[in-house]
């Protein structure tokens, strides 16, 4: 897939779309952020907002996993995360050693997350070693949107005629101090051509079901405890508003974290997104 950033032209028709009808994309109000002024900033880059990323969904399982949530009922995340054992998920979470609730800078504390169990696992038929990467998970009930529990956005038709040149990533997995986090973490990555993955994984060849992104320069990426997780971009659409849209699901990344990872190419599997969804 080519790299060019979108024009203006691209992002009329998009914000169209959206306005249209939830038919282009899975939820009509996805991809927004409540802004606070007692919101925490951000720390070398590190720590993310408790409103920055609503759609981000902690997994319960045996492995530590991140997924992010597509509507009212459904979680996205990595294959490699699903395990026959009874799942559920934490929606809303921000801080893990004090879960549920958060306390502003203000002094204010809410309570932010709740859980949800998991009732039907679908992993993709063709899932093995890093190829089609792919899950969703249905939850019990539907969850109730609020300024800590958004969906992300996700276009079910027409393709993106463009790839972002950055993206974001968010988890709770394993940081340079080598454990994992208790503050939701976000850093930034950059798309890098499949030779680069290719030559570090050697024995898997990337196809397009599949994307490489990294940080060359500081070594930014996905570590041990964040599979699962979106990688995002935030596009700026032709009323100025800002809306978060999903591009690939963390997958594969070095032992080292050492900067450049494998994700599921979201958009690849978009039929199989909306088939799951429709049928069940």
């Amino acid at each position: 897939m080519e790299v060019f950033k979108a024009g203006t032209a691209l992002l009329a028709f998009l914000f169209i779309w959206i306005k249209g009808g939830s038919s282009f994309v899975l939820e009509q109000n996805c991809g927004t952020r409540t802004p606070s002024e007692f919101a925490p900033k951000i720390k070398n880059g590190a720590d993310t907002s408790v409103f920055a990323n609503p759609w981000m969904v902690k997994i319960n399982s045996e492995r530590p996993c991140g997924g992010s949530l597509l509507t009212s009922r459904y979680v996205l995340t990595a294959a490699h995360c699903i395990f026959n054992s009874n799942m559920s998920v934490s929606l809303g979470e921000y801080e893990i050693q004090n879960p549920g609730k958060h306390c502003f800078l203000n002094g204010k504390c809410v309570p932010t997350a709740y859980k949800l169990n998991v009732d039907k696992k679908f992993v993709h038929r063709d899932f093995y070693n890093s190829k089609n990467d792919i899950a969703l998970l249905r939850l019990e009930s539907e969850v109730e949107f609020s300024d800590f529990v958004k969906p992300i956005c996700l276009i079910v038709k027409n393709n993106f005629s463009f790839m972002p040149l950055s993206f974001n990533i968010t988890g709770w997995g394993i940081t340079k101090e080598e454990k994992l986090s208790r503050i939701l973490q976000i850093a930034t990555v950059g798309y890098l051509h499949k030779s680069l993955c290719n030559q570090k994984w050697e024995e898997m060849r990337l196809d397009g079901s599949q994307l490489c992104a990294g940080d060359l320069k500081q070594g930014n990426d996905s570590c041990a405890g964040d599979s699962g997780g979106p990688l995002s971009s935030s596009i700026t659409l032709a009323d100025g508003s800002v809306r978060a849209f999903q591009f690939g699901i963390i997958s594969k990344g070095s032992h080292f974290c050492s900067g450049v990872g494998i994700y599921t190419n979201v958009e690849h599997f978009r039929d199989w997104i909306v088939d799951v969804i429709r049928k069940n």
